[in-house]
């Protein structure tokens, strides 16, 4: 949404990044998507949870641009990408997205990050801006936070016309998840991946299916531990209460926030620092359960419920607290209503336009 915005305002863009989302991976892309040329690179190896795509880098140096804009910190992408960038002189924007962190692979994993975090600092020294989406998660970020005289403030943004909830979006629930319109809905959309917290949140479900029989949590996304979640549904006896959606199309997503009563995000690492499921939850005027974490915290503050992170009965109790009580869940889907109003994707392309135009100049 940024690079539509940004040619609407007369830019050229093109787009280099992977070939996750595609049906076939191992091929590379180049298409045009609403003005954008788009050039994906195969995401096929790994190293931890990090995607090996070097070519994304190499075309950098092939392009022909006046600005590079990087996203990251990804091993192999976002560095090589920075490197080629100054090598070809050019001004270089880097949002920083999140911490290296891999929790997933234990002491291996935490070894890992550092080392990378080391890299990454000095690698931020060589470009010419850093963009934060929020200032908490910037001044606690151990890369970040030594340089923060190099660092601008600006969230995501949010298509509020696609979560449009004065659609009729109740009446489809039947035929998008088959559960009857008296089941209260709780929906999570992301990665299934172990930073997401999803085993917390299902620990909670089943404290919830406790005291209200008829509840639902819809999960929307994909990931390599649906697998192991799936089972793990099984174990605590609440795979009739958890409905495993995969990927959905960007026309069907906002049916998912549309029938749902809360919205959750219990990731529990500095992987998530911001949560554009947040955005997307306050867009469609529904109430938000987030892990008190660095940046999502922010985002979360006013229009939901923070709760401490892996700790499933705080977030059952959340959920509850929502689900039972009308009056709290209205003041909250009024106030997610209004916040929302500071996360338009002009205004975010206004003022990377601002960031562009000052390193140009310079």
């Amino acid at each position: 949404m940024l690079s539509q915005e940004l040619v609407k305002k007369g830019h050229e863009i093109t787009v280099i990044t992977t070939t996750r989302g595609k049906l076939d991976k191992k091929r590379m892309y180049i298409e045009w998507m609403n003005g954008i040329k788009v050039i994906r690179y195969p995401e096929i190896r790994y190293l931890l949870e990090a995607p090996l795509v070097p070519q994304i880098g190499f075309r950098v140096f092939q392009e022909n641009y006046d600005l590079l804009h990087v996203h990251g910190m990804t091993p192999s992408i976002s560095d090589v990408a920075i490197i080629f960038g100054k090598l070809k002189r050019k001004p270089v924007v880097l949002t920083y997205h999140y911490d290296p962190e891999t929790p997933l692979f234990g002491f291996l994993g935490v070894v890992a990050a550092r080392i990378y975090a080391f890299i990454a600092y000095f690698l931020l020294n060589m470009v010419d801006q850093i963009v934060a989406t929020t200032r908490s998660y910037a001044e606690t970020s151990p890369v970040l936070s030594r340089l923060l005289k190099k660092v601008e403030i600006i969230p995501l943004g949010v298509d509020k016309k696609k979560f449009d909830m004065s659609k009729d979006y109740e009446g489809l629930r039947n035929d998008y998840t088959k559960i009857d319109d008296e089941c209260s809905v709780i929906l999570f959309v992301g990665q299934l991946r172990e930073h997401k917290g999803l085993r917390y949140l299902l620990k909670a479900i089943k404290i919830v299916k406790a005291k209200i029989s008829n509840v639902r949590l819809i999960i929307v996304g994909d990931g390599p531990q649906r697998s192991s979640l799936i089972n793990y549904a099984s174990k605590l006896n609440v795979s009739d209460a958890v409905s495993f959606m995969g990927n959905v199309s960007e026309d069907v997503l906002p049916h998912y926030y549309g029938i749902s009563n809360a919205v959750v995000l219990p990731s529990y690492t500095r992987r998530d620092a911001f949560g554009l499921v947040l955005l997307e939850a306050m867009a469609a005027g529904k109430p938000i359960i987030a892990s008190d974490i660095p940046g999502v915290q922010e985002v979360a503050r006013g229009v939901g419920i923070l709760v401490p992170p892996r700790f499933p009965e705080k977030l059952a109790e959340a959920i509850l607290k929502i689900l039972l009580n009308k009056q709290f869940k209205k003041k909250l889907e009024r106030n997610a209503s209004k916040n929302i109003q500071l996360y338009t994707w002009e205004h975010v392309a206004e003022c990377y336009e601002q960031i562009y135009k000052k390193v140009l100049i310079h």
